[in-house]
């Protein structure tokens, strides 16, 4: 029992000379006995309640008062001090967001915004066509037109080396037309993955169990630009473009692999190199100097430009071969046989691996520094890779067949439509159904979400879910 509602029990203060259990505040300084007790105070001095323990200009009583940490500078850690807040711009030292417009206070108060007004996060002060809200959250400069987020390369099957199918740039759907279309034979077999870079569309296309070949397109207005014919696969892989320079990986069954780079510009090869490996995915990941390739229980690193080996490690002793890896400035991700694994992307050392999960294998997304998303048939998985754990998994009802992430949502594309859930705890959000089976196509911008099915393609508005455009 704790008869005060102090925070302590009367059991706690019974055993504590000089403790009431019926008067919460036993020194009479104004901060309850428990609080006091919590944050490193005294509760039965009463002169720690005008000491400031953490220096930053608000005596403990006031950090009582206003609910703030009296060990922390910065309570809600928004980039204002606890001082300033109470002082200055009026705002919650507790409440890292104020007035709820998803814009942290400091970000607001260093750019001119008012933390106390949430119309604010829609205006666009500088005319740049970008909200002030899309502004922070590509983190750009809401007070300059000429700070606008660039639009990255669509590199890899899932458009960047981090996986996460997802472009930092809003997108206008009363823009959305047709600009070219082009036919061409595929032998009944053709990559459905594309990768767009600097002018080009870049694919690979079969034609036989025997031949493919590797195009590129005018992305101006789809005329063709170079061909390579190949007769070394027994499976074609679809390209992904870095720095120039296109790789492919041509996949073969008995005999060893070829992961080829030729210039993106002129289709010059660059280099051509066997991995002598089984199983290996036909799914390359080029990035920051380095080509990452996996097999059905390791991982590589070439160098982008030799080809030459830079590393090479085993992961796990199962069948189930990794489908792609996920890279970012300092690791790589893979999720093969049961199997988390997070690598140091310049060794190859591996950093921790986790058997937790219920799933077998998957795609990995590298959502952000701290947070990388699993997704296999059923699954959808959620770690922490600063503490190296398993923060959630659900079990999908219908088959996931793509995953898109911006920095709070996943948005889950299976037969019957897309869902969207919050990436902290996995609630849902919203849920749209396709008048179709959908594919695996799916990716995100600031504010829509695009998913395909055979035959039409759909823009859905992030936040709601909302139909806004197909074709």
């Amino acid at each position: 029992a704790d008869t005060d509602d102090d925070g302590q029990s009367d059991d706690e203060e019974l055993i504590t000379p000089g403790m009431d259990p019926l008067v919460a505040d036993t020194d009479g300084d104004g901060m309850d006995d428990g609080w006091e007790l919590l944050n490193g105070l005294d509760p039965q001095d009463t002169t720690d309640a005008n000491a400031d323990a953490d220096g930053d200009g608000l005596s403990n009583a006031e950090e009582f008062t206003a609910g703030s940490d009296p060990q922390a500078v910065d309570t809600d850690d928004d980039g204002l001090s606890d001082f300033v807040e109470l002082n200055a711009t009026g705002t919650d030292p507790a409440n890292a967001d104020t007035d709820a417009d998803r814009m942290p206070d400091g970000w607001e108060d260093t750019f001119g915004l008012d933390p106390l007004e949430p119309a604010d996060a829609a205006l666009d002060p500088d005319g740049d066509n970008y909200s002030s809200y899309s502004e922070y959250r590509v983190q750009t400069n809401p007070l300059d037109g000429l700070s606008v987020p660039e639009v990255p390369i669509w590199g890899t099957r899932r458009g960047n080396a981090a996986s996460t199918a997802h472009v930092k740039i809003e997108t206008d759907d009363t823009d959305f037309v047709q600009r070219w279309a082009v036919e061409f034979e595929t032998g009944g077999f053709s990559t459905s993955y594309l990768a767009v870079a600097g002018n080009k569309i870049h694919m690979s296309t079969g034609f036989d169990s025997e031949e493919y070949a590797d195009f590129a397109f005018s992305l101006a207005d789809g005329e063709p630009l170079w061909e390579i014919l190949n007769q070394s696969a027994d499976r074609p892989g679809p390209p992904a473009v870095d720095a120039g320079i296109a790789y492919t990986v041509a996949v073969n069954f008995g005999r060893p692999s070829i992961l080829r780079a030729f210039d993106a510009e002129t289709a010059a090869e660059r280099f051509s190199r066997e991995i002598d490996k089984e199983d290996v995915s036909e799914f390359v990941v080029p990035d920051g100097g380095a080509v990452f390739v996996s097999a059905r229980d390791s991982i590589m690193s070439f160098d982008a430009v030799t080809g030459d080996l830079n590393w090479d490690t085993q992961v796990t002793d199962g069948d189930n071969y990794s489908i792609q890896p996920a890279v970012d400035d300092q690791h790589v991700a893979d999720f093969s046989a049961g199997t988390f694994s997070v690598l140091d992307r310049d060794t190859g050392a591996i950093v921790f691996q986790d058997e937790s999960s219920f799933c077998s294998s998957g795609d990995v997304i590298l959502a952000d520094a701290d947070t990388a998303v699993v997704t296999s048939r059923v699954c959808l998985t959620v770690y922490d890779l600063q503490s190296q754990s398993l923060i959630w998994e659900q079990l999908r009802e219908g088959e996931v067949r793509g995953v898109t992430t911006d920095e709070k949502t996943i948005f889950v594309a299976d037969y019957a439509g897309v869902t969207a859930v919050n990436r902290s705890d996995g609630a849902e959000i919203w849920q749209w159904t396709s008048p179709e089976w959908a594919n695996r196509g799916i990716a995100s911008t600031l504010n829509h979400v695009f998913v395909s099915t055979a035959t039409e393609t759909f823009a859905l508005d992030g936040e709601t879910g909302e139909e806004v455009w197909s074709y």
